[in-house]
């Protein structure tokens, strides 16, 4: 049986149970690119999202954060989730099935030998099984059910994105589009403006898209080489065929009688070609950069100054790429056998084959400063002004009467049942304020939030939306009482009661 949370308390098993709510409840941001965008990062075997995730843990940062008039506190880590906006949809059930077919189809059959290792290792008595549960012993049932963890995750993700549930809906969307573009506020207003480049939850306004927008320009290094070497050659060229003129003249005059030194006009006219060919590369560099400053200015200009960046890519000569740090966090993609597996991303080329360590660094550097500078401020702001709300439309006596008597006598417009609700539902409001503070690790406020929606989905029969509140309010329950979690007495027990409750429920 599975084990309780009481029976799990202060174990390995409890911990874990934390670690994995906290990777759920991590803010989604939806990716945006252009066919150059997603060009340039092929040649290096990766797409932009999978090139930034293995940097989307943050830490070391110091942001603080006010989701209420009480008090404040700091996050010194945060992490987020990045997705194509292709991804950030549920697919259909046959495609999902193929998926998790797929992806287990390496453990078709357990073995029977591990199997009976493992059986003998476990205990035959009640007690014995509880305190296995609760000591959190590796005996986890990995060596007879190998596939489970695998089968688990990716059944998790077929999951993800669906409309009852705001924790998987975007909590900012970025665009990004090539250095090389002569416009690049026009071709982020089209992106933009594209229908397909938005999420399905999103087009159907089951999640809110007037989200905040990041723009990114992304900065192909193969480009300024191509574009240097270009106007070196023609230099090169030039001061070529001035050599060969130079050189003719001499060898006439030297026919003529009229002497002449012809080695020393060849030495001289080498000279003059590597000095142009200098000159024209550093003139072609300064125009390049004068000219990116000015797109930059513009771009800041058009969307603040706080909301875009520009990001290198593929300035290593392929060489000696830095070690693969890509693979392990790639994007999963839902498999099917019409469509490439998830992570086989131009598997002919090696992942990250035209980075430099300095691309690395920057890419590292740029999701920190977004995380700490645009995305976390911008996630304050708005769950505090949804807190504002609920707080003046929901809380409080009277609040609650209105409520009570709007559901009694029948006066919502809403039919029953799941469908009905859009972003700006007074419900689905509250669900994004508990997700956005669940993620800000303000897991009280978020408790309360669940805790209000629970008797609104009640009465509008809504169950899925139901199960998955009370899911979410025994998770947080769970994060809540970290270091009082085994302490004895009413208010410690009742907690966990809670908690036990909330989960059994959904």
């Amino acid at each position: 049986p599975t084990p309780t949370l009481a029976q799990m308390a202060g174990g390995r098993a409890l911990q874990d149970y934390r670690r994995y709510i906290a990777a759920r409840f991590t803010p989604v941001v939806a990716v945006v690119t252009s066919p150059d965008v997603d060009a340039a990062c092929a040649a290096s075997g990766l797409s932009f999202v999978d090139a930034l995730r293995p940097f989307a843990d943050v830490r070391g940062i110091n942001v603080p954060i006010r989701t209420g008039a009480e008090y404040s506190y700091a996050l010194t880590q945060f992490q987020i989730r990045l997705h194509t906006c292709a991804e950030v949809r549920q697919p259909h059930p046959e495609r999902a099935d193929e998926h998790l077919a797929r992806v287990t189809a390496s453990w078709a059959a357990a073995s029977e030998v591990a199997l009976s290792r493992s059986l003998t290792r476990v205990p035959h008595d009640v007690p014995g099984l509880i305190a296995l549960a609760k000591d959190g012993d590796p005996v986890d049932g990995s060596d007879c059910a190998p596939w489970f963890a695998t089968h688990r995750a990716a059944l998790e993700r077929t999951l993800m994105f669906a409309e009852h549930e705001a924790v998987d809906h975007p909590v900012a969307v970025m665009f990004v589009v090539s250095s090389a573009v002569a416009d690049p506020v026009a071709a982020f207003t089209n992106l933009a403006e594209d229908p397909h480049s938005w999420p399905p939850v999103m087009q159907s306004e089951a999640a809110n898209p007037n989200v905040p927008r990041y723009y990114v320009l992304l900065h192909d290094a193969r480009r300024s080489a191509a574009a240097v070497a270009t106007a070196a050659a023609a230099a090169v060229a030039a001061a070529a065929a001035v050599a060969a003129a130079h050189a003719a003249t001499t060898a006439d005059a030297a026919g003529a009688g009229e002497g002449g030194d012809a080695a020393a006009v060849t030495a001289t006219a080498a000279a003059t070609a590597a000095a142009a060919a200098a000159a024209a590369a550093a003139a072609v560099v300064t125009a390049a950069k004068a000219a990116l400053d000015a797109k930059l200015q513009r771009l800041r200009a058009t969307f603040g100054a706080t909301s875009v960046s520009i990001l290198p890519i593929n300035s290593g000569t392929g060489l000696t790429p830095p070690p693969d740090i890509w693979s392990q966090h790639a994007e999963v993609r839902v498999a099917t056998s019409a469509t490439p597996a998830a992570n086989d991303h131009n598997s002919i080329v090696k992942r990250g084959a035209l980075f430099s360590n300095d691309d690395v660094a920057a890419h590292r550097a740029f999701v920190a400063d977004y995380v700490s500078r645009a995305l976390l401020p911008l996630m304050e702001t708005r769950v505090r002004a949804l807190n504002a709300n609920i707080a003046a439309t929901r809380k409080g006596i009277k609040n609650q009467f209105k409520s009570f008597w709007g559901r009694s006598t029948g006066t919502k417009d809403k039919p029953e049942g799941d469908g009905g609700y859009t972003h700006a539902s007074p419900e689905s409001q509250i669900r994004v304020a508990g997700d956005l503070a669940f993620m800000l690790e303000d897991y009280e406020t978020a408790a309360s939030h669940y805790r209000l929606l629970q008797g609104d989905y009640k009465a509008d029969k809504a169950w899925r939306r139901l199960g998955a509140v009370q899911e979410a309010l025994g998770q947080v329950l769970v994060m809540c009482k970290v270091n009082t979690w085994n302490f004895e007495g009413a208010p410690f027990r009742d907690a966990r009661r809670e908690a036990e409750a909330a989960l059994e429920a959904a």
